[in-house]
């Protein structure tokens, strides 16, 4: 047998009022075990055939979404990304070219510059915004502040340590 599942989207209930989405049961008659407040099921109706395959699904998602109130947090949030992972990379590519080590970090096998935004506090950003949807902009915002606090004390670091001329093999930094 062929089935298919639901996916669910995390919505603040103003939005669910924009679209006319009604719960499927009542707040007072819900026994679902952390009170979920379940809406009707949906489907893009124009554009999608079934509504079954990943690319008709994609569409229903981006229409639940509401790109007109995150769409610029939202490419904030992804230059932030971009910014951090590539502050990080090219710092540890040149520190590896000039032979540096981190005397702070010997386990690690390229220099290791810390910042604001590294995996524990990325993920806990996350993990926000899928637990208050409603909160999506202002935290994609405060963690694109906090990237760009990284990138300026990587930038800082990176002048410091690589502006001087290129040490010996042996030369480390602390």
């Amino acid at each position: 047998r062929h089935t298919s599942a639901v996916c669910g989207v995390g919505l603040t209930a103003e939005r669910c009022s924009e679209l006319d989405l009604p719960q499927m049961v009542v707040p007072r008659d819900n026994n679902e075990a952390l009170g979920t407040a379940f809406t009707v099921s949906v489907d893009l109706g124009e554009g999608t055939t079934t509504g079954i395959s990943a690319a008709d699904r994609a569409r229903t998602l981006r229409a639940l979404a509401d790109p007109a109130r995150n769409a610029l947090p939202a490419a904030a949030l992804l230059t932030a990304f971009v910014g951090t992972g590539s502050s990080f990379l090219a710092f540890a590519v040149l520190a590896a070219q000039r032979g540096l080590h981190s005397a702070q970090y010997p386990q690690k096998s390229f220099y290791f510059l810390g910042g604001l935004t590294e995996a524990t506090e990325t993920l806990a950003v996350l993990v926000a915004m899928c637990i208050w949807p409603a909160y999506f902009a202002p935290l994609a915002w405060g963690f694109a502040a906090l990237c760009a606090i990284t990138w300026v004390s990587r930038i800082a670091a990176g002048w410091r340590l690589l502006g001087e001329p290129a040490p010996g093999p042996e030369a480390t930094h602390e």
